[in-house]
């Protein structure tokens, strides 16, 4: 951030063939999902990424963060009627689908309502931002990791957990999500959505003393 606003600083940029290729692991996920009795469909084509939606039902068109927990529940149940275990499944899916359609290193990740395909995920992010910091001397304690996705989901791994990369291992992590399976050992979880986000700082580091 600026005193003009945000200022990009650094992008990973798709090639023509990489897009294509995205494209076309969405399309087959989507494909092979409904092959297996799950409707899906592709809902936003994002920098580097395509978004699947799993539950794509007016019930569910916009779930808060708060939510999550409903979410899961209507989500498993989901897979559960076609024969699907968990969340693990379709990332399987996506994986092979991305795979197939010349991607060498997929990242497949989902925030439970959906699953997305990319060329990147938070830890390609946070191990950039670590040695941004680094070259400012901001290490270590000095940097706090927050967000609300830390501890596994219906079988698939939290996507902020990419977040914790070794450059960051001496930082702080809190969580001020629901959590519904628990956080990973070193992650303080705080709960409560965004407004205790500010406290974040006072209380891992109350944590870590």
């Amino acid at each position: 951030m600026t005193g003009d606003g945000t200022q990009l600083l650094d992008r990973r940029t798709a090639s023509v063939d990489e897009d294509r290729a995205l494209d076309l692991a969405a399309a087959r996920t989507v494909e092979h999902l409904r092959e297996r009795g799950l409707e899906a469909r592709v809902v936003a084509n994002r920098l580097n990424r395509r978004k699947i939606d799993i539950i794509a039902v007016p019930e569910w068109a916009d779930p808060k963060k708060a939510e999550i927990g409903r979410l899961l529940n209507a989500v498993m149940a989901r897979l559960a009627a076609v024969d699907m275990a968990d969340l693990s499944e379709v990332i399987d899916v996506a994986a092979g689908a991305a795979h197939a359609a010349g991607l060498a290193d997929p990242r497949i990740t989902s925030d439970v309502k959906h699953v997305e395909i990319g060329l990147t995920d938070k830890s390609d992010s946070a191990r950039w931002a670590a040695g941004w910091l680094v070259q400012r001397g901001i290490t270590g304690e000095l940097i706090l990791v927050g967000g609300d996705e830390f501890g596994p989901i219906g079988g698939a791994t939290g996507s902020d957990s990419f977040m914790m990369v070794d450059a960051l291992s001496r930082a702080p992590v809190v969580s001020v999500g629901v959590e519904p399976s628990g956080v990973p050992e070193g992650v303080v979880q705080l709960g409560g959505g965004p407004d205790p986000f500010r406290q974040a700082p006072r209380c891992a580091a109350h944590s870590s003393s």
